[in-house]
């Protein structure tokens, strides 16, 4: 039993942490038609990108940065 509760945990605060994500997520600015500008979390939220009928996703990030938040900076 114990087991199974700490799986039904982890599973509630993974779903919780979702919403939280999707609540901040501001929808992208249109620049032109079918030419978006937003940030990372609604680049990150299915919803938004459906709602918008956007395809793809160009990512500006610095790669230092990327990479540090992936832990694989040197």
């Amino acid at each position: 039993y114990t087991v199974y509760a700490q799986v039904r945990l982890e599973h509630m605060l993974r779903r919780l942490q979702v919403l939280q994500e999707a609540a901040a997520a501001q929808t992208p600015c249109m620049v032109l038609p079918g030419l978006f500008l937003g940030g990372a979390v609604a680049a990150d939220s299915h919803h938004i990108l459906r709602h918008c009928h956007i395809t793809h996703i160009v990512n500006a990030t610095e790669v230092s940065r990327l990479l540090s938040k992936a832990g694989l900076a040197g």
